[in-house]
């Protein structure tokens, strides 16, 4: 009879192992799920084993882990004594049960491998328990206060008090970045200084840069071994995407199914040009595939920063975005010609450009700064009054909002405020549940954008908008790249390789050149075909559902938001295809998969 009453006990325990998520049922049984993952002989433990199984199998054994994380150590990241899962009223006979249990599931010794992180978690456990034991010890020396009616027959008479020693605020040393951050941070800070890293020269050196510090940080996780994490699996299998890609449009192939699959047009075929690639250009490909690579890998680097090293990148974004705004706006107030006193400035002189040659790349680099930029400025943990931190947020976006209006750029204007009025929402729900930013506040900020904007003088934004219709030089793009053979838009042209492809179906009246279709998701629906863009996306999907946060904290709502800014404006530019807006915007992505920002989920090892 008593088994049956356990098993019934367990059974939500077993579902919610099953599925890999806490509920109130293993908040009650957690001793019995640890005495199951320790294969002890409790009559609960056995009970689950029973419906279970032994804790062998490794989907079951890493859900175990992943509610242990989401029910102990997600929520203890600032308390040292909550790591045991226990309260603070808890008797020390209960807390000694606890930390047997949990330190013979995390002790490094029962690792298979990877060691390092069985060390952080039986470290915090040790931590914890040594906190619940010094409370316990100072609660047994805690003495009573005694009744009113006795106090005056045992007072002592008072001493005199002397002269006090001041104390002496102790000073903690600076926490510097580390040098993976600092790296990152300096390659965003001057790769825009290069006219938002068109050269290739630059971009070049974005790339040697991004896979040196890959390499280094790589190589002592790939020597540990031990298997892959959940979420290395996402970021694998994304970059396994990319790879598969690239190397489908530059193995060489048999020439009949090089011509039938191939983007090269059929009259090449007759002038003797055999293709052997389905790349129209193969080193354009293999350039743009290390960049498209390079890229990923700074996600992934920004994703393992720790807590102090995210905030001071999301600062350094900030930074990056008010210093091209004042020169914007100082280069435009004073007739600037020249770029950094370096580069001609041949192009967009009576608009704001920053240190880009173009504004709407320039528009579009503000745009996706902004929202990330609020995100730190207005947080607590920056430190300051809550009235500091509104005044330097409506001062920066005062900045913005001037130097967009004065870029004349149509659809920075659309998506800069788009990715703003997104912050505001992603703010507001987030913070529903505590004291959250005063509407006032989130108001003025866009007020104060427009404000900017005004100043500056936004007549010819007014009458840039005005010329929508007219303005068909684009859309005659976009029109003529629906004419491309279908093979084209199966396997696709190649990555890079856009422009010669376009040259086929160029009308005759356009007569620049076209590199790129300016809309970043035409141009990748063109260069890497039907195909490749399905393949993306299902890696893409298994990459989120591997590293998405359960509650977004501050800096993921502002990375998110400019995430949405930047797809935004690709859709009518090609801001993604320069190295300056880029790496910010791999950035952004490598925020949002951080687990170590506020709110984030500690990922189980399986």
């Amino acid at each position: 009879m008593i088994p049956l009453a356990v098993h019934s006990l367990s059974s939500p325990l077993a579902a919610a192992v099953r599925e890999g998520r806490s509920t109130p049922a293993v908040a009650r049984e957690l001793d019995t799920l640890l005495g199951w993952m320790t294969r002890s002989e409790d009559p609960g433990a056995a009970a689950l084993a029973a419906e279970l199984g032994g804790p062998d199998a490794d989907e079951l054994r890493c859900n175990a882990f992943q509610i242990l994380e989401q029910l102990i150590f997600a929520r203890s990241a600032g308390d040292t004594g909550a790591a045991l899962g226990l309260g603070l009223d808890v008797p020390l006979e209960r807390v000694r049960k606890r930390y047997r249990l949990l330190m013979r599931v995390y002790h490094p010794d029962r690792a298979e491998g990877d060691t390092g992180w069985f060390h952080e978690r039986a470290a915090r456990i040790g931590r914890a328990y040594a906190d619940h034991c010094a409370r316990a010890e100072r609660a047994k020396t805690w003495e009573p206060e005694r009744p009113v009616a006795l106090k005056h027959l045992s007072r002592k008479p008072e001493a005199t008090p002397g002269p006090q020693r001041p104390r002496r605020a102790v000073q903690r040393p600076m926490a510097l970045p580390s040098a993976p951050a600092v790296t990152i941070a300096v390659l965003l800070l001057t790769t825009p200084l290069a006219l938002g890293g068109a050269p290739d020269w630059a971009r070049a050196c974005m790339v040697a840069v991004l896979a040196s510090l890959f390499a280094v940080e790589a190589t002592p996780r790939a020597l540990r071994g031990g298997g892959l994490r959940p979420e290395e699996k996402g970021w694998l299998a994304v970059a396994l995407a990319i790879l598969s890609i690239v190397a489908l449009q530059l193995v060489p192939l048999p020439a009949a199914v090089a011509q039938r699959a191939g983007a090269q047009p059929t009259w090449i075929h007759a002038l003797g040009e055999i293709p052997t690639r389905l790349s129209a250009a193969p080193l354009e490909t293999l350039t743009h595939g290390a960049s498209w690579s390079a890229y990923w890998a700074l996600a992934w680097m920004v994703s393992r920063l720790r807590q102090r090293d995210a905030r001071a990148l999301a600062f350094g974004i900030a930074g990056l975005a008010a210093f091209q705004a004042f020169y914007g706006l100082y280069s435009l107030a004073h007739g600037s010609e020249w770029i950094l006193v370096i580069w001609p400035k041949e192009h967009y002189r009576g608009d704001a450009t920053g240190t880009y040659v173009n504004r709407n790349h320039f528009a579009g680099l503000l745009a996706a700064s902004w929202p990330i930029s609020l995100s730190v400025i207005l947080s607590r943990r920056t430190g300051g009054s809550p009235a500091l931190r509104a005044s330097l947020a409506i001062v920066f976006s005062v900045v913005i909002g001037a130097a967009l209006v004065a870029s004349h750029s149509r659809l920075g204007l659309v998506s800069g405020f788009a990715g703003a009025c997104a912050w505001l929402v992603l703010e507001r729900r987030g913070r529903r549940s505590r004291a959250g930013l005063p509407a006032a506040i989130a108001v003025g900020l866009l007020v104060a954008a427009l404000a900017g904007g005004l100043f500056v003088g936004a007549v010819e934004t007014v009458e840039r908008f005005s010329e929508l219709a007219s303005s068909g030089d684009r859309a005659a793009v976009w029109r003529a790249t629906l004419q491309l053979p279908a093979r084209t838009w199966w396997l696709g042209a190649g990555l890079g390789a856009f422009g010669d492809v376009f040259k086929t179906v160029q009308p005759i009246w356009l007569q620049a050149s076209y590199p790129q279709a300016h809309s970043d998701w035409l141009e990748s629906a063109v260069e890497i075909g039907g195909v490749g863009m399905v393949a993306l996306l299902v890696a893409g999907l298994y990459w989120w559902r591997r590293v998405r946060p359960v509650r977004m904290g501050t800096l993921g709502r502002g990375a998110l938001a400019g995430v949405f800014a930047v797809l935004l404006h690709s859709c009518a530019d090609f801001g993604l295809q320069l190295p300056g807006t880029a790496l910010v915007f791999w950035a952004l992505v490598g925020m949002l998969a951080n687990a170590e920002l506020e709110g984030r989920r500690r990922r189980a090892r399986p």
